[in-house]
């Protein structure tokens, strides 16, 4: 009878992974934009209404999907050194996920409000700043406001290096356009 209360949970994880298996496999043969919510379903063996049960939208699940690949990227960020520095590392490593991934991070980043991309970029600045190691912000400018300007640095030059479809340039191109961009906010934040 011990078993009884996972079997449940045991199912509802297969079938979550059917679903996200299904997604992934016609992500790649047909696109994310291309992609129906029922096709998945249909690729998944599951009703459209279990779908939704799993995932509110389309959307969610591909956060879910890019969530997952962040996560990695993310671990092993230094937490000293020079934070310019930590940025470029930060950037570069988002910059490389979007480059293999450049209509994911197109959809995702065309989107308002918060997304897998800016909350990792924004929880990393967060960590850093709050943590009082990057010394070279104001320490007069809130956290938040240093947080915000750095990631809309990095947003604008990342939605213009992806341009709206197509191939994506390299990453030095982005990381030319966003040392300098960066150089001068921190000029303008600067203690």
């Amino acid at each position: 009878m011990p078993d009884a209360p996972t079997q449940p949970t045991a199912r509802r994880q297969e079938t979550e992974t059917r679903i996200v298996a299904a997604a992934q496999a016609l992500f790649a043969e047909q696109g994310v934009a291309a992609t129906k919510v029922e096709a998945i379903t249909r690729r998944a063996g599951v009703a459209k209404g279990t779908f939704f049960n799993y995932f509110p939208s389309k959307d969610a699940l591909t956060d879910r999907l890019l969530s997952g690949q962040l996560a990695p990227v993310l671990t092993g960020l230094p937490d000293d050194g020079p934070l310019p520095l930590r940025l470029e590392l930060l950037f570069g490593l988002v910059a490389d996920l979007c480059a293999a991934e450049p209509e994911t991070a197109r959809l995702t980043l065309a989107r308002t409000g918060p997304t897998p991309l800016t909350d990792a970029v924004e929880r990393a600045l967060t960590g850093w700043l709050s943590s009082g190691s990057g010394t070279e912000v104001a320490a007069a400018l809130p956290v938040e406001t240093a947080v915000s300007l750095i990631a809309s640095v990095y947003r604008t030059a990342l939605v213009a290096w992806l341009g709206p479809d197509g191939d994506v340039p390299p990453v030095p191109a982005l990381m030319a356009t966003l040392d300098q961009r960066i150089a001068w906010l921190f000029r303008g934040i600067a203690p």
